[in-house]
């Protein structure tokens, strides 16, 4: 099943399809020609049209990437990952950061290219020109431009779920924020074509609320730090904290939390004591994104 929305980045991905006729006189040409000839690029022809002779299209991955660019804190708005791996981790390369790195481990595969971990499809190594570059003295660089993200991978629906090993296939999704606790959206499940970056597109789908909701919730189960920290603004107001990047003190505000990367605690001295002694923690079904019922921990307002 392939779909397109007008309010994704995926909707601007070129997708290749054919009428299964045509398709199909074309596979079987190139399935003739490769008994024959043996190249590489017949046998690649040979699978693509006969996936188009199914009625699936194909898509040249990085090429989605890159149309679909960065968002205001140039992090990517698109992500790619085996689909049976739980999370994915990105990286801008030091030599060049219009370049970057998805790998399924926050240690490994991350700094440099590796061809067996490109082969398993455990490493996307994103080449130069698809990324914006921060330019210096324009606008400000954001603090995780050169950080580790991370993201969790969608669920597939029982309908969509193929009948081999997931270990085949990928997914590239949009990610809609940069976050161990933030649901997916819009995925397309892919078959490779040898190591040639296209792909197959088994099935492209949206999660429903429900499914986010429980993915939302999941993922906080397992990422008991990946909570959002807030405080009530002057005029009563809850002010959060964005929950994209690690936590941290605010001098309005004291709370003692824990950093969503690397589960450190930080504390500072004076507002750990009032937080001990007078602060009221509350869970406040609030609406973050697409997770309702997130919970939130409120403090007072405090001034050191």
């Amino acid at each position: 099943m392939i779909h397109e929305t007008s309010t994704n980045p995926l909707a601007t991905a070129e997708v290749v399809t054919m009428p299964k006729e045509e398709a199909l006189h074309k596979f079987n040409q190139y399935r003739e020609a490769v008994k024959r000839s043996h190249s590489a690029a017949d046998h690649v022809l040979a699978l693509a049209y006969g996936a188009l002779a199914k009625g699936e299209g194909v898509i040249n991955a990085f090429e989605a990437i890159k149309q679909a660019g960065c968002d205001d804190s140039f992090r990517p708005r698109l992500a790619i990952m085996r689909a049976d791996q739980e999370f994915v981790y990105f990286k801008r390369s030091f030599t060049d950061a219009s370049a970057g790195i998805f790998s399924f481990s926050e240690r490994y595969y991350l700094s440099r290219r590796v061809k067996r971990a490109q082969n398993a499809r455990l490493q996307f190594a994103v080449p130069g020109s698809t990324f914006r570059k921060h330019e210096v003295g324009k606008t400000s660089q954001p603090r995780d431009y050169w950080w580790t993200l991370k993201a969790p991978l969608p669920l597939i629906p029982p309908q969509y779920r193929p009948a081999d090993a997931l270990a085949k296939y990928a997914i590239l999704w949009e990610v809609d924020e940069w976050s161990a606790i933030a649901p997916p959206t819009d995925p397309m499940l892919l078959r490779p074509l040898g190591q040639t970056g296209l792909y197959v597109v088994v099935a492209h789908w949206d999660l429903t609320p429900l499914e986010r909701m429980v993915m939302g919730g999941l993922l906080r189960l397992q990422n008991p730090s990946g909570f959002v920290v807030a405080r009530r603004s002057p005029d009563g107001k809850l002010a959060p904290y964005d929950s994209s990047r690690p936590f941290e003190f605010w001098n309005a505000c004291g709370v003692w939390c824990r950093c969503l990367d690397s589960a450190t605690l930080y504390r500072k001295k004076q507002a750990a004591e009032m937080v001990l002694s007078a602060m009221q923690i509350e869970l406040r079904e609030q609406s973050i994104g697409c997770v309702p019922a997130l919970p939130t921990l409120v403090a007072a307002s405090y001034t050191s």
